[in-house]
């Protein structure tokens, strides 16, 4: 199991910053949860620790020694915090670690910052402030606070109408509601949360609170000091507000069929296209176009070759391109027999189906050959540039970034303006309203002058909510 200390960013932590930590992390300090990691097995998980969350824990959670995560949830079935947790999907994580490697953080995903940055302006639209940060695993934490607490419910509701507020999701981000439960279990434990400011134990990426724009505070007092709570009034009235769903105008079916989706290339099609390469001719050929476009796989190939050895990141760069063409390629084989380099990564990957790997890693790896490298200047391959796009063809032009939706309702005088006919409506359920102030008013017997008798009480309609 790995569990040595990492070193985590920033100064040495000390009791002032430890006690800041624990203001708002601490959370029921009466126990904590560990995180664990068996990198043999590549898996990782929490144990719960029966002891109280000191200063003393804090400070090895600070400084990288143990990960430590917290029950969300107090034995009152309150919360002091509750999180947002943005996950970006297996083919967006492929596509993050091909083109900027396997230690890139999944916060630096276009989709993945547009979506949080969309949930913290709608909050804080709202009056109600979310925090992020890099939870050091597959993408973002959203961070609400609460002084005093809150029922875990109300908790949850806020947050979902914030997530409802928000609109639509990426397909390719996940998100979830910390605490999922209403109650803490038998155990009297809840779902669980892995705190900031530490290392997370499988990726060993440090997990930073992040600014306004979502890039890292390197300080984390700095980071702590800028943390507030939700305001308690800002809560009550989002919590008491209710959505009417207004009726939509009906809309007459399109007359034509509907326009086709434009098919957007993505890593894992990459990848399969690579894989359904036919050995022999075929195989050898894509493997020339790769060396012939690519200068940088050249000098590593050459390099195999001359002096019977490769580093280990020049090793990953062959079998994540040449060693991805067809079911077996031979040539990778030949490539690695000659450096003699063991083949358990080579067989590891054309077991799945893996993405190939991008020309800026490429280029990290040998800078050398990299200098004259100006294969696609002045392109925007899709899905990202890659040796393996020579290999399958040519590259194609990236798709746009924006495509009217529904083009075909444009010339529809209904959907034209949609704004003025929900206006209609809402004019349509004003009158309406007034009309039963008016019958209500009409309907209300005059006051009685005072001392009119002892049923003048029950008739009057007082002047205080």
């Amino acid at each position: 199991l790995l569990d040595a200390a990492a070193p985590a960013p920033g100064a040495d932590p000390d009791d002032a910053l430890a006690d800041a930590f624990l203001s708002w992390f601490g959370g029921r300090r009466d126990l904590y949860a560990r995180q664990w990691h068996d990198d043999r097995r590549r898996r990782s998980g929490y144990r719960p620790v029966r002891e109280p969350l000191t200063a003393d824990v804090a400070l090895a959670h600070l400084r990288g020694s143990i990960t430590v995560g917290q029950y969300l949830l107090f034995p009152d079935a309150t919360v002091a915090y509750a999180v947002l947790d943005l996950d970006l999907s297996a083919d967006a994580l492929a596509e993050v670690r091909a083109t900027a490697g396997d230690d890139a953080s999944p916060c630096r995903h276009p989709r993945l910052r547009s979506y949080a940055a969309r949930l913290i302006d709608c909050a804080a639209r709202l009056g109600i402030p979310l925090w992020p940060a890099d939870s050091g695993g597959r993408g973002m934490h959203l961070w609400l606070f609460f002084r005093p607490r809150r029922p875990a419910r109300a908790a949850r509701a806020l947050l979902a109408q914030i997530v409802t507020a928000a609109g639509a999701q990426p397909a390719d981000v996940s998100v979830e509601i910390f605490p999922k439960q209403d109650r803490p279990g038998r155990r009297g434990l809840s779902s669980l949360v892995k705190l900031p400011l530490g290392i997370h134990r499988g990726s060993l990426r440090p997990c930073p609170l992040l600014d306004d724009r979502l890039e890292p505070i390197g300080d984390p007092a700095a980071a702590l000091a800028r943390l507030r709570p939700a305001d308690d009034a800002c809560v009550a009235d989002v919590l008491g507000r209710r959505l009417a769903p207004l009726p939509a105008p009906e809309v007459d079916p399109p007359a034509g069929p509907a326009p086709a989706l434009v098919a957007v290339d993505s890593p894992r099609s990459l990848a399969e296209r690579l894989r359904a390469i036919a050995p022999g001719d075929d195989e050898r050929a894509a493997c020339e176009r790769m060396l012939s476009g690519c200068a940088v796989l050249r000098a590593l190939v050459r390099r195999a070759y001359e002096r019977r050895r490769l580093e280990p990141a020049e090793l990953s760069a062959v079998i994540y391109t040449l060693g991805l063409v067809g079911p077996a390629c031979q040539l990778a084989d030949d490539v690695l027999a000659a450096a003699r380099a063991p083949r358990a990564e080579l067989e590891r990957a054309r077991r799945g189906i893996p993405s190939p790997a991008g020309c800026r890693r490429l280029r990290r790896i040998c800078p050398d050959a990299a200098a004259d490298c100006r294969c696609f200047d002045g392109a925007d391959p899709v899905p990202y540039a890659t040796p393996a796009l020579f290999a399958t063809g040519e590259t194609a032009p990236a798709p746009p970034s924006w495509a009217p939706f529904a083009a075909w309702l444009d010339d529809d005088d209904l959907v034209a303006d949609p704004i003025e006919t929900l206006g209609q409506w809402v004019r349509r359920i004003d009158e309406r309203l007034e009309r039963l102030e008016r019958l209500q008013a009409d309907a209300d017997p005059s006051p009685e002058p005072p001392g009119a008798g002892a049923g003048g009480d029950r008739n009057s309609t007082g002047g205080d909510a």
